[in-house]
């Protein structure tokens, strides 16, 4: 340890003009968070060589949180960026890994045959006033913060927790239930490499679908098999598109999936407050909407995601409601759909 710090120490020398000429942190800062991050987050490389790449990358990593996170204070922006478990890769190591809903939605659309392509209009003529705030964590039925690791199954992930929260909406009690049975088993998606929620609740309402404990998460893609069902439902509806008010009727009933854009440095590094930050370029990532409320006057939506309890708000994003663009924030109000 002694001569990889003395080697650190070296590299932050080449740099330390810039690093004085930006008012940045001194270079045993810089060092020291590095290696309190590596114990946190239990970090292996297997040579010294990738322990040096991978600091320069967490470097970079550091210095863009600290300029974003200054950024957002002088401009009263309300969330704050931290270094989490994605802090040693780059932007396009991180996509590459993690993000796995980038597939054409029509494509999608005329490939399954259990495809609903009807968007149900959830708002009512005679449906009650909405309630200004929706958690349904408080209501017992949405399970802890999973891990989807090094695998692109997030649509897995998205689809498993909406088809829970509904089992224990109707029946009262709630059931774990598998990603990796739709990983292994459901074959219009590409396991690791992406699928969509929809696929996973076409799936399901023909199938069935078996419990965690039965069919345990794997980190990858495996042999199918098919286990006891305990869960089957009818199919799957879709939210019209681009309609935050239809949005916010369908989570005051139940969580929906929904897709986002978070292809950005902003999106892998969240750590807390209301996102309101950059997004990537399309949709590429499957997540639930989980309830909405308002602080300070700025409305958000309570994002769950499947990265683990270090990343965002214990596994959660707070992110931004009412956004300005017709499509909602990161394209989260573009493809939402839940289970029937």
């Amino acid at each position: 340890m002694k001569s990889f710090v003395l080697i650190l120490s070296f590299l932050l020398f080449v740099s330390a003009i810039t690093c004085i000429s930006t008012n940045w942190r001194s270079d045993d800062e810089v060092i020291a968070l590095y290696e309190e991050w590596l114990v946190k987050h239990q970090k292996l490389y297997s040579s010294l060589g990738e322990k040096i790449k991978r600091f320069e990358i967490f470097k970079d990593n550091l210095r863009y949180i600290d300029q974003q996170n200054h950024y957002n204070k002088v401009n009263h922006m309300n969330f704050t960026l931290g270094l989490n478990q994605f802090a040693d890769l780059t932007l396009d190591e991180f996509s590459s890994i993690y993000l796995g809903t980038s597939v054409d939605y029509e494509q999608i659309i005329s490939s399954n045959p259990n495809h609903d392509d009807v968007e149900e209009d959830i708002l009512k003529e005679d449906v009650v006033e909405l309630p200004d705030s929706v958690d349904w964590r408080e209501k017992g039925v949405v399970f802890p913060i999973r891990n989807q690791g090094k695998c692109g199954s997030c649509w897995t992930f998205s689809a498993v927790a909406s088809i829970e929260t509904l089992n224990g909406i109707k029946k009262g009690h709630m059931i774990a239930l598998s990603e990796q049975e739709l990983l292994d088993c459901e074959t219009i998606s590409q396991g690791c490499k992406g699928g969509h929620y929809n696929n996973a609740f076409a799936y399901v309402a023909k199938n069935g679908i078996t419990s965690e404990e039965k069919y345990p998460y794997i980190f990858r893609q495996g042999q199918c098999y098919q286990k006891e069902k305990v869960v089957k439902i009818s199919g799957y509806k879709r939210v019209p598109r681009n309609n935050g008010g239809q949005l916010q009727s369908a989570v005051a009933q139940q969580v929906v999936s929904v897709a986002v854009k978070c292809e950005s440095k902003d999106f892998q590094f969240y750590d807390r407050g209301i996102f309101s930050g950059a997004c990537g370029p399309i949709l590429d990532h499957a997540v639930n909407i989980v309830g909405y409320g308002s602080k300070g006057g700025a409305n958000y939506w309570i994002m769950r995601n499947s990265w683990g309890t270090n990343w965002g708000e214990n596994g959660y994003m707070r992110i931004q409601k009412n956004s300005k663009h017709y499509e909602g924030h990161c394209g989260i109000a573009m493809q939402p759909s839940y289970p029937v």
